[in-house]
């Protein structure tokens, strides 16, 4: 994994040096936000997907990862008109059904009664990473950096 990753970085500043010297194909820019997307730099990787999805040359997989970016970074309304586009280009692709308007589905469970949860301290919260909860014979578990009286000293 660390060597394809270390390819992907050596790509993306060859391509960026590429776009300095005026080498700004549409082809390069997706070479970038691929390798980007692949490296998981989302705001880089938008960044790129914004040029080529924005081009005649896009690819249905090019405006569905910009997409997915601008879902990622909080531009629902965009993300939503992209989702459009890529369900013109591949209408049979499910996942834009599922996707569509998802803030508005989401936001409409949280309003609904029953739905919500309301978190409330108890007793045993501290300052320490509590992490993992679980109910155990009825007995809440949990790991905890927590360290008194009444926590194990056995280090696993």
């Amino acid at each position: 994994m660390m060597l394809r990753q270390l390819g992907f970085t050596q790509a993306i500043e060859a391509y960026e040096q590429a776009f300095q010297k005026d080498a700004n194909s549409i082809e390069h820019a997706r070479r970038l936000a691929d390798s980007y997307w692949t490296l998981r730099d989302t705001r880089n990787a938008e960044r790129w997907y914004a040029v080529v999805a924005a081009s005649s040359q896009a690819t249905p997989e090019d405006v569905y990862r910009y997409a997915e970016l601008l879902r990622l970074s909080g531009q629902y309304a965009d993300s939503d008109l992209w989702l459009k586009r890529y369900a013109r280009l591949a209408p049979t692709d499910t996942r834009v059904k599922h996707k569509e308007n998802a803030v508005v589905k989401l936001t409409g469970l949280i309003d609904a009664d029953g739905i919500t949860h309301k978190a409330t301290p108890v007793s045993f919260n501290s300052t320490f990473a509590d992490i993992s909860p679980f109910v155990h014979e009825n007995t809440l578990l949990f790991a905890s950096s927590k360290v008194d009286k009444f926590t194990s000293k056995h280090v696993h």
